[in-house]
């Protein structure tokens, strides 16, 4: 897959990559679109792209301001992490239905400007030690409808982040208990 317009001085509103003529799943590969930037890049639901290299939309991951996938099976979380990591500038993240992400792993995001994180309905069972450390501007975080249970969150999870977390949600997850306290943050884990 490649693209067809070559003019790297138009900012598009979004690039949505959609696969309806793709029939057997396939990898984004490095360099898939080279030139192309947006402000909002949407990867959307199917099941026809079956991993993503971190170096796929090189150009696009400095302008991006919102970055939403949902709906999709990659195979490799170590892989998506470091995807996302590339889009240094967005505020919003969004990976929502069905993305098969067990674990935020330690150390996942690493000098982001993301301010609002959405993982919603999906796997998610294990939060790891400094998970989000390196989302120094984040204010909201919304993990619902996961697997996450009180032993699935790391103390050290959400370390670093006091100044500007606020809000923090973790409804429809596996929590026994009901609330917890991670780092300085006493979290209420029920509606």
């Amino acid at each position: 897959m490649r693209e067809t317009i070559n003019d790297d001085t138009i900012l598009f509103e979004e690039i949505a990559l959609l696969s309806q003529r793709i029939i057997a799943p396939q990898p984004i590969e490095k360099n898939t679109i080279t030139r192309l930037k947006a402000r909002e890049f949407s990867i959307n639901p199917n099941d026809k792209f079956s991993s993503i290299q971190p170096n796929a939309f090189p150009r696009t991951y400095e302008h991006t301001e919102k970055i939403i996938i949902s709906g999709h099976t990659f195979a490799n979380t170590s892989t998506t992490f470091e995807f996302l990591n590339k889009f240094s500038n967005a505020a919003e993240l969004c990976v929502i239905g069905e993305v098969p992400v067990p674990e935020i792993t330690e150390n996942a995001f690493v000098s982001l400007s993301y301010e609002t994180g959405y993982i919603n309905d999906n796997v998610v069972a294990l939060i790891g030690d400094s998970a989000f450390a390196g989302l120094r501007n984040l204010s909201y975080v919304a993990l619902v409808g996961n697997n996450i249970s009180d032993e699935g969150i790391s103390k050290n999870a959400f370390k670093d982040l006091a100044p500007t977390l606020t809000r923090l949600f973790f409804v429809r997850n596996k929590f026994n208990k009901e609330s917890i306290v991670v780092n300085w943050i006493l979290i209420r884990v029920h509606e």
